[in-house]
């Protein structure tokens, strides 16, 4: 998925937004990567701008619920969270986080690594 998202062009990335959706969205079959930064359930405000093939990168907390998954598989969608940076914290997170930390609680570094799931 990282090397996937490193050849996507800028201007192939949408973000989703909880104040209201960004008219500048392409219509057709353009594949796009929408990436929600904003809370769990805004993806649901863009449920008719997808488009089959689209992937969504999900960042925000909680992970998306099974509801949400099923909907966004249902339009041909794939759906991927960013858990964090592979790390252990004591106490070790759970769920969304489960395996790593999030990124904000994180140092730069080559070294570390950054866990993608993908959401069935």
């Amino acid at each position: 998925v990282v090397d996937k998202l490193k050849s996507v062009q800028k201007s192939d990335i949408y973000v989703v937004d909880i104040i209201g959706r960004n008219n500048k969205w392409p219509e057709g079959k353009t594949r796009k990567i929408v990436i929600n930064l904003a809370r769990h359930n805004t993806i649901q405000l863009y449920y008719d701008a997808l488009r089959r093939g689209d992937v969504i990168l999900n960042e925000a907390y909680p992970a998306p619920s099974f509801e949400i998954i099923s909907a966004i598989k249902s339009f041909n969608c794939d759906c991927f969270h960013i858990v964090g940076v592979e790390a252990t914290a004591f106490p070790r997170f759970t769920q969304a986080y489960q395996g790593g930390i999030p990124c904000c609680a994180a140092w730069n570094s080559d070294e570390k690594k950054v866990i993608i799931k993908k959401l069935t």
